[in-house]
């Protein structure tokens, strides 16, 4: 009776085993990619229980002799029918073998899901029977089989042996190249790096199936074998972003202050259309700025406060040390989190951002440059800013911040100065005629010219040239006196 598929049509060919690594490590290696739903699952896609070995014992009957701490007994040919079995990840300990289920760890229509689709039938029923990597066909009670179903270990963790079965199921998906989704690595990144302390993981051998692939983003710049392809196809897929309308992602282009906000926005709040822009919060976003709202939302959620003069830079590319501040401020809406500045973590990080840097580092965001430096004035580009997203992404998921900030108040219009209504003309007084001096005086009678042209000029509207003063009829009398023109 064969204990593994070391010949015939179902041996996986691998590599040598591998040697023992840490459970972050082997996360590391597996791709993270959106599930696919088409085609549709079948269980008649993996022929299961098969007789690799033609000696009459199929792989449900080769798992539970494999597994019994007692001498089994048959009903008939090679139907197991007693034997001593501990359930995995329950501790139940059964003696009859109905009373058990032969549990593929990794469910079939996971792997259908995570890249199994795209094998050949016998690939898939290699899977199905895989006996090499004990890890992959468990014995469990049947009742928590049940509960468990299909899921992952988003769906269902198991009541006892968490570790051991999150190191089986990453050590599963890493044997046979399968995909992970963004929520599963989250949650391993979770449970089994941080929960369990990333253990050590001893690796069995690679199956014979093709690795997994990153399809090519849909974007004419950005080919498949690109360093940061399977970010930018999940940006995409994800709807934060649709690239340029002449099908480009350009992901060598600086992206803006203002493009980060959006892109932000969209990863917090999936599907939702922009949010209005009803009124100006920095003096340099007027709103019909096209990332006016999305700014704004950044601001009351205390992620960003701008420049001390009221501005925002908007235009301006956003550069590492900044990103890293707004991402940690992001992530801090969510709980509170540890940002104090190490100084020794990279050689050029001393005093800005060093916090918000320090713990982007911890949590395996970034690992800085290879000279050990972070580059934190560095400009980030598009393609930089999506795997920066994604690794985000898969350590956290998306939150959403309240509104904690309140806007400024609005400026006051100056109001216009009521206009002084124009002054009515003082009238002029209207003289008092005076009365008829007659031919009573004579240039002799005044010492001076202008005393005598004032008489003249007092009376003369009235009466004309009584006196006889102006003797040549041109208007000034007295011609002969001191003063006269």
């Amino acid at each position: 009776m064969a204990l593994g598929l070391l010949g015939g049509a179902l041996a996986p060919a691998g590599v040598a085993q591998a040697a023992t690594t840490n459970a972050g490590d082997v996360l590391d290696q597996i791709l993270v990619q959106t599930e696919a739903t088409s085609p549709a699952y079948d269980r008649d896609y993996f022929e299961h229980w098969s007789d690799a070995d033609g000696d009459g014992c199929d792989t449900r009957a080769e798992v539970l002799i494999r597994d019994s701490l007692a001498p089994v007994t048959y009903s008939s040919g090679c139907t197991v029918s007693t034997g001593e079995w501990v359930s995995a990840f329950d501790g139940e300990v059964w003696t009859q073998a109905s009373d058990v289920d032969i549990d593929h760890l990794v469910p079939l229509q996971e792997a259908w899901q995570s890249g199994a689709s795209s094998w050949t039938p016998s690939q898939r029923e290699a899977f199905a029977n895989d006996l090499t990597y004990r890890g992959s066909l468990v014995v469990m009670t049947d009742n928590l089989n049940q509960s468990k179903g299909a899921g992952d270990p988003v769906e269902w963790l198991p009541p006892a042996q968490r570790c051991d079965y999150l190191t089986d199921w990453v050590s599963t998906k890493w044997r046979w190249n399968l995909t992970i989704d963004s929520n599963e690595a989250r949650t391993l990144n979770s449970e089994l790096v941080t929960g369990c302390g990333n253990p050590a993981v001893t690796l069995p051998a690679k199956a014979n199936v093709p690795a997994a692939v990153t399809p090519a983003p849909p974007f004419s710049d950005v080919s498949g074998s690109h360093a940061f392809a399977a970010s930018i196809s999940w940006l995409a897929t994800s709807g934060i972003t649709g690239g340029y309308t002449d099908g480009t992602f350009r992901p060598n282009t600086s992206v803006s202050r203002g493009q980060f906000a959006a892109f932000l926005y969209r990863y917090s709040k999936p599907g939702q259309a922009a949010p209005k822009c009803s009124r100006q919060w920095f003096s340099d976003v007027p709103t019909s700025n096209a990332f006016c709202g999305h700014i704004t939302w950044l601001a009351g959620t205390g992620i960003t406060v701008g420049y001390k003069d009221g501005t925002f830079h908007g235009s301006a590319p956003i550069t590492r040390g900044e990103m890293a501040t707004m991402l940690q401020r992001y992530r801090s809406s969510a709980g509170p989190i540890t940002t104090t500045c190490d100084r020794n973590r990279f050689t050029d990080v001393r005093s800005a951002h060093c916090g918000s840097i320090t713990w982007l580092a911890n949590t395996g965001i970034t690992t800085g440059y290879k000279d050990g430096s972070f580059r934190p004035n560095l400009d980030i580009n598009r393609g930089q800013l999506a795997a920066f997203l994604d690794r985000y992404n898969t350590m956290f998921g998306p939150s959403n911040p309240p509104t904690v900030v309140s806007p400024p108040p609005a400026p006051k219009p100056t109001p216009k100065p009521t206009p002084k209504p124009t002054p009515k003309p003082t009238p002029k007084p209207t003289p008092t005629k005076p009365a008829n001096p007659g031919d009573s005086k004579n240039c002799s009678d005044f010492s001076t010219w202008s005393a005598a042209q004032a008489w003249f000029d007092r009376y003369y509207p009235y009466y004309g040239d009584v006196a006889r003063l102006d003797s040549d009829k041109d208007g000034i009398v007295c011609e002969s006196l001191p003063g006269a023109p």
